[in-house]
């Protein structure tokens, strides 16, 4: 992934996870090979005795976990996908060609069972589920029916602790894919506007994945490196927008928030207009708009998080 305007480097984020071997690493070559045979309950004791996301980190055993996870929620998945009768007689049931899996793994076809079995794996994987956007699109479109349900306050703290553990961070390091943050959309518009900013809030806090870290770092230099150079043309205002708008579709909390404070300070409202159309339907936007007052020294500054989104809706959900 070449950052386009640096001059004199090209960054890949991600060259370094994907040339991650296992090699000698008895452990997780044990952890490999219980995952590959469906045995999840021996596997996450042996990760729960390794540092947090040490194990998913690698590309064979994040691999094999979203796979695993794919294949205990297909018939839950199936019933609950909302898809139109056309593309859903089209699914078939999943397959893997690992002979103890069927012995080993259930699949799951309610959500008790998902919530008991499944869902402490796909925590488990936390935001390495960017390695597998199928699997991140389906526990979306399963979510998403629940919540709409009739039963809908049975699941929603689960959606909710689902999004800001394992969905918004995975989703920050998928590379500029307006079809899964369209997906997410789906899901966030079904909680009203204060639950929606606090899970933005806690999106755009310091992360704790190293991954994550360099993701937010290289995207920050990107943006600082295109608002230096704005000028009043309208090509180059044009051109600068569609990149950051780009940028924005993985990552548009802390990178709309740089902009809002930019335009305080400098006054680039003709910029920001004509960022607003290349970006996706996330109201993440609003959330950096309406938080830009509650600055240190600002009168809003003391104001509790839920108190200050509790307050007359300004806007619609």
């Amino acid at each position: 992934m070449a950052v386009e305007g640096a001059k004199h480097e090209d960054v890949d984020i991600f060259e370094e996870e994907r040339t991650k071997a296992i090699g000698p690493n008895q452990k997780l070559g044990l952890v490999l090979a219980l995952l590959r045979n469906g045995d999840w309950r021996n596997a996450s004791n042996i990760m729960g005795r390794l540092p947090e996301y040490c194990t998913v980190a690698y590309p064979a055993i994040g691999a094999a976990l979203c796979e695993l996870i794919s294949y205990q929620i297909d018939p839950l998945y199936r019933r609950c996908s909302e898809l139109p009768a056309s593309l859903a007689s089209r699914l078939k049931p999943l397959a893997l060609d690992w002979p103890l899996l069927p012995s080993m793994a259930r699949q799951v076809d309610s959500y008790e069972a998902f919530k008991a079995e499944v869902l402490p794996a796909v925590l488990a994987l936390g935001p390495y589920l960017f390695r597998s956007t199928l699997l991140m699109a389906k526990l979306l479109r399963l979510y998403r029916s629940l919540v709409r349900g009739a039963d809908a306050e049975t699941y929603r703290y689960d959606a909710l602790n689902l999004l800001n553990a394992v969905v918004l961070p995975a989703f920050g390091l998928v590379e500029a894919n307006p079809a899964m943050a369209e997906e997410l959309w789906s899901l966030l518009r079904l909680f009203p506007y204060n639950e929606r900013f606090a899970l933005y809030h806690a999106w755009k806090g310091e992360p704790a994945a190293p991954l994550l870290i360099r993701m937010k770092c290289y995207g920050m230099r990107r943006l600082r490196y295109i608002m230096k150079r704005i000028s009043k043309d309208k090509e180059s205002i044009k051109q600068s927008g569609r990149v950051i708008g780009k940028l924005s579709h993985s990552n548009p909390t802390y990178l709309f928030e740089y902009v809002s404070r930019q335009n305080v300070c400098f006054e680039i409202c003709f910029f920001t207009q004509n960022l607003f159309p290349f970006s996706t339907s996330l109201d993440s936007r609003a959330d950096s708009v309406v938080r830009q007052p509650d600055r240190p020294g600002g009168r809003l500054a003391q104001v509790p998080l839920f108190g200050l989104l509790r307050r007359p809706p300004l806007l619609r959900h």
